[in-house]
């Protein structure tokens, strides 16, 4: 894993080094909401009403403002409101990609050489290439590996807390992500589940020792547990919502 991020910001060295910044979307849009979620989170609050946009707007429950997102919280509580600090937090949700690719990798038995390329390749995909200025698609996209790599032990194990685990995952990956890919993400999880109830596959995994009919059943709750808690997870951001708009500062 050290080496697979090494690698990474090795090529990435002009952004680490400042020798190249973000432009498009992630300058215009996404710089400047993560400065004010740092701004917030040095203050030890949450960003949740922006008076200074279209005369007030409850940026809490807009997503990919990123003010639900622990990661983007935590980045900007440590690196303040910089443009040093976004390049930061892109690189490391960019990274969270091909690292939990890896992980699922090596929980399906690939070697780590093959581990490593495939990850490796992953990083550099026409999918983060061509959306790197949009980083909360990124930020959905790299959660992807992670919790299908749980879900899948889930169903290797016949285990519910593997299932849950990957809820919250998916469910972390709304808070700060793209909604469309979170959708589409949660698509994938049923189809993988799908997949392992229906193909042949080795004897360590156990749900290949059960009947078709028990393979669904169990795939089918495990679903059920997962988005359940991905719902749940991803769901308090609209709760500030509730405070009354006339507790809100507003800019005219």
């Amino acid at each position: 894993m050290l080496l697979l991020v090494v690698v990474f910001l090795i090529i990435n060295r002009a952004l680490v080094t400042g020798a190249c910044v973000q432009i498009w979307d992630a300058s215009s849009f996404y710089t400047p909401a993560l400065s004010l979620v740092a701004d917030h989170a040095r203050k030890g609050e949450l960003l949740r009403w922006d008076p200074w946009l279209a005369g007030g707007t409850p940026d809490f429950a807009d997503p990919q403002v990123g003010a639900a997102s622990p990661i983007a919280i935590i980045v900007g509580a440590i690196g303040g409101g910089t443009s040093g600090t976004f390049r930061a937090y892109w690189l490391l949700i960019w990274v969270l990609g091909p690292l939990g690719l890896l992980l699922l990798a090596r929980h399906l038995g690939v070697p780590p050489w093959g581990a490593f390329l495939v990850a490796l390749g992953y990083a550099f995909c026409g999918f983060y290439t061509a959306h790197a200025e949009h980083t909360t698609v990124l930020y959905s996209f790299s959660f992807v590996p992670w919790f299908i790599w749980r879900f899948d032990v889930a169903l290797a194990s016949l285990r519910f807390k593997p299932a849950a685990q990957a809820g919250a995952l998916w469910g972390l990956s709304a808070l700060g992500g793209y909604p469309a890919i979170v959708i589409l993400s949660g698509g994938m999880m049923f189809l993988w589940g799908l997949g392992r109830c229906l193909c042949g596959g080795s004897e360590m995994i156990q749900i290949h020792k059960r009947r078709i009919g028990d393979r669904l059943k169990f795939t089918f709750f495990a679903l059920l547990v997962a988005f359940c808690i991905g719902v749940v997870t991803s769901a308090w951001g609209a709760c500030d919502l509730c405070k009354p708009l006339s507790h809100r500062p507003q800019v005219s």
